[in-house]
């Protein structure tokens, strides 16, 4: 499980664009007020592969361990929503390791303190 979000991390972080601004005595105070008030939506795709080993008894009686090794490709989205004060993050994944369909989601909400002050 640890493998599958690092793989999905790494991915968002690979095909995200990155704001980027060459010099910030361009944006006056204003205008920075105003984009810090609004709200911020990104959409990401996501693509990867998971790699996953099955281990399960078989046999009679259960005596023989039978070891299955499967990598398939992980399909995925990534959603955020950001204001000043509260973030939403939502990894959306489907794969299908072993001939089983796994459909998962993660969501993460964060709130965040007044950014004026020194110590929330």
């Amino acid at each position: 499980m640890k493998k599958l979000i690092a793989k999905a991390v790494l991915s968002v972080a690979l095909m995200s664009p990155l704001p980027m601004v060459a010099d910030e005595t361009v944006i006056d105070q204003e205008m920075r007020h105003n984009v810090n008030s609004e709200f911020m939506f990104l959409i990401s795709p996501m693509f990867g592969y998971n790699r996953d080993e099955l281990t399960m008894r078989g046999g009679p009686g259960g005596r023989d361990i039978i070891t299955t090794t499967d990598t398939k490709p992980i399909y995925g989205l990534y959603a955020m929503m950001a204001s000043p004060r509260f973030v939403i993050n939502d990894f959306l994944f489907y794969t299908e390791p072993n001939d089983a369909d796994v459909l998962g989601n993660l969501i993460f909400a964060n709130i965040y303190g007044n950014p004026d002050a020194t110590l929330t």
